[in-house]
């Protein structure tokens, strides 16, 4: 009896690493080498044409005296700030002032319409937009000029170069916030708010101390994947402004792509990579322990 239950468990568990085989086949071939790769990279000087050269901690050197680097941090962490906010806020109000239409055709249209930009490609959204706020032929400064505003170079001052980036990226991104809000407002328990009632709770109490603590875990979620995203934008700022002008609108991943593949330093570049890496992954688990503080998950 015991060695057929073994013999039982044992196919099982070999069952469960050939369904398992696929996936770790991935994760080996798509992260774990090309993460070591970065890693041993970024200690050599690789052009692409030629042999890479071991130059030791050469590169990360180069990293602590960059000033170039210093006004790119500091752009992308004003982009993932303004742009995490913006995107929870919006979402959130977008959701909660859809949730309390009873219209069910009206729902389906405002749910279509602040969902179209995400099924959009972002390089054609960039390209639109560029047009657009063109400083001398765009149908924003068109309309600016109409009230008396007068043009505003969006594209072409470093004062706005960037807040014109974190708005087309909001723009495009909030419908999933929304979309994701929205289903969970849904699955609120409505007895909850019933309850409440017969308290004499009001809508601002109902939203403070029953539907934000319930959607909490949505928050967390939305949070992470927005300051993953905000620290890897890229084709925004490429198409749009290409980092410009000077460095006002660079972000971290433009610049390790302007050093890689721009200036074909490779090694310095991939040494830039590691260093988001190690911030990004900073940024995610903080943010995980932080949320054990204000995530109800019960």
């Amino acid at each position: 009896m015991k060695n057929t239950l073994k013999k039982i468990k044992g196919k099982e568990i070999m069952w469960a690493y050939i369904m398992l085989a696929p996936a770790i086949l991935l994760f080996i071939t798509f992260v774990l080498i090309p993460l070591v790769s970065t890693f041993v990279i970024s200690f050599c000087e690789w052009d692409m044409l030629t042999p890479a050269e071991f130059v030791g901690w050469q590169n990360f050197e180069t990293l602590l005296n960059d000033q170039r680097l210093r006004t790119v941090i500091i752009n992308t962490l004003i982009f993932a700030v303004a742009a995490v906010i913006l995107k929870i806020g919006i979402g959130l109000l977008l959701a909660v002032v859809v949730h309390s239409i009873r219209n069910k055709f009206l729902t389906s249209v405002m749910e279509s319409v602040f969902f179209f930009p995400i099924i959009l490609p972002m390089a054609i959204v960039a390209i639109v937009w560029g047009m657009l706020l063109n400083t001398d032929m765009g149908v924003i400064n068109g309309l600016l000029t109409t009230v008396g505003l007068g043009k505003v170079p969006w594209l072409t001052d470093p004062r706005f170069s960037l807040i014109t980036v974190i708005i087309l990226d909001v723009w495009k991104g909030v419908g999933f916030f929304f979309i994701i809000y929205l289903v969970a407002l849904r699955n609120v328990p409505k007895d909850l708010y019933e309850a409440a009632e017969i308290d004499g709770a009001g809508k601002s109490k109902k939203f403070f101390s029953i539907t934000l603590p319930l959607i909490s875990p949505t928050t967390l979620f939305l949070t992470i994947q927005a300051v993953i995203g905000s620290l890897q934008v890229f084709d925004q700022a490429y198409v749009l402004t290409k980092g410009g002008p000077g460095d006002s609108s660079s972000t971290m991943v433009f610049y390790i792509w302007q050093n890689a593949f721009q200036k074909m330093d490779m090694g310095y570049g991939t040494t830039l990579a590691l260093l988001l890496f190690v911030f990004v992954m900073i940024v995610t688990v903080t943010q995980m322990v932080l949320s054990k503080k204000w995530v109800f998950y019960n």
